[in-house]
């Protein structure tokens, strides 16, 4: 995953996601 200006993008993977989330 990836953060921009605070936000998280939408990951590819669930175990990615779960950092953003």
């Amino acid at each position: 995953c990836m953060w921009t200006s605070n936000t998280c993008l939408r990951c590819r993977t669930r175990t990615n996601a779960r950092i953003c989330s």
